[in-house]
């Protein structure tokens, strides 16, 4: 929903950070960690998809950005606070790095269309 360069995390890699924060329990008690495997826009993903499936993948909103305002406008202010630097932008890579640290084999995008290894409808995303 968004062209802008984002912060984004599987939930696969959320468990395992759960995972080892459960288990290294007195170094994470009472902290908070950003949960942040990969930094990259919607182009960056689908070349992830494109390497991984072979496949030819053109990146493009879902929902243009004026019918995102005019339709579900909480979601757009959302998208708005992320995409106009909030300090959410200022050191995307270090955050990643940081969330390395925890979990060092955390997915970027192709590791995670690996992971997944079909579409919703079924299909493998890796040809056979």
């Amino acid at each position: 929903l968004s062209k802008s360069k984002m912060l984004w995390c599987s939930t696969y890699d959320c468990g395992r950070a759960a995972a080892v924060a459960f288990q290294n329990k007195s170094k994470y008690l009472g902290k908070i960690e950003e949960v942040v495997s990969y930094a990259g826009d919607l182009a960056s993903v689908g070349a992830g998809l494109q390497e991984v499936g072979g496949v030819p993948v053109k990146a493009s909103l879902v929902l243009p950005i004026f019918l995102r305002w005019l339709f579900i406008y909480d979601l757009h202010c959302m998208c708005n606070y992320f995409e106009n630097d909030q300090g959410f932008k200022t050191g995307m890579d270090a955050r990643v790095a940081r969330f390395k640290e925890m979990v060092p084999n955390a997915m970027d995008p192709k590791d995670f269309f690996k992971y997944l290894g079909k579409y919703a409808n079924g299909d493998p995303i890796v040809p056979k």
